[in-house]
């Protein structure tokens, strides 16, 4: 879905603070959300390129926190059919390998949602990609229960995280690499 937003720029310009795109919680992602419907039209074609470049951007620049403290982005990409610019989506996501981000990619509705499963690269021979960042989970699969819906969503979540900052040979905040 495309977003016009009212005037503002940037990631989370939906929300309406692109300045600070961060939301606080689960209630931060819930309140962006209404938020968003209430200050966009939602319309076709569903570009989603640019705002995984922006995120990137965004999350190369917070990797490391003025106070010491480590920096990581969670892309939260709500869908009800498949990205018009899918070559430039998966450009975007292989540029973003190297970044401290990760993709979640929720598809609502019955759209065909196979060309999000090859973002996903679970599925797919993802030999390009140095780090799996995207998770794609179909909501009305899961939809009947909250807490699988929640295990899914974060399933990958741990091990993206982990897997950038040990490539890094970055230690978790107070502790030491072995």
């Amino acid at each position: 879905v495309s977003t016009q937003s009212t005037g503002s720029s940037g990631i989370n310009a939906e929300y309406g603070n692109a300045q600070d795109p961060n939301c606080a919680g689960i209630e931060g992602v819930i309140h962006a959300y209404q938020t968003a419907l209430q200050n966009v039209a939602l319309s076709g074609p569903t570009n989603c390129a640019p705002i995984i470049r922006t995120a990137t951007r965004y999350a190369n620049a917070c990797a490391t926190t003025p106070h010491g403290g480590q920096g990581y982005l969670i892309l939260l990409i709500l869908t009800d059919g498949q990205f018009t610019d899918l070559q430039a989506c998966v450009q975007a996501i292989q540029q973003a390998q190297q970044s401290p981000i990760s993709i979640i990619i929720v598809g609502v509705g019955n759209a065909d949602f196979s060309n999000m499963e090859y973002l996903d690269g679970d599925r797919t021979n993802s030999a390009a990609r140095t780090r799996d960042i995207v998770q794609f989970v179909p909501f009305n699969k899961y939809c009947h229960s909250p807490s699988l819906l929640a295990r899914e969503l974060l399933a990958e979540l741990p091990g993206q995280v982990e897997k950038y900052y040990t490539s890094r040979k970055i230690a978790p905040l107070g502790k030491k690499m072995h």
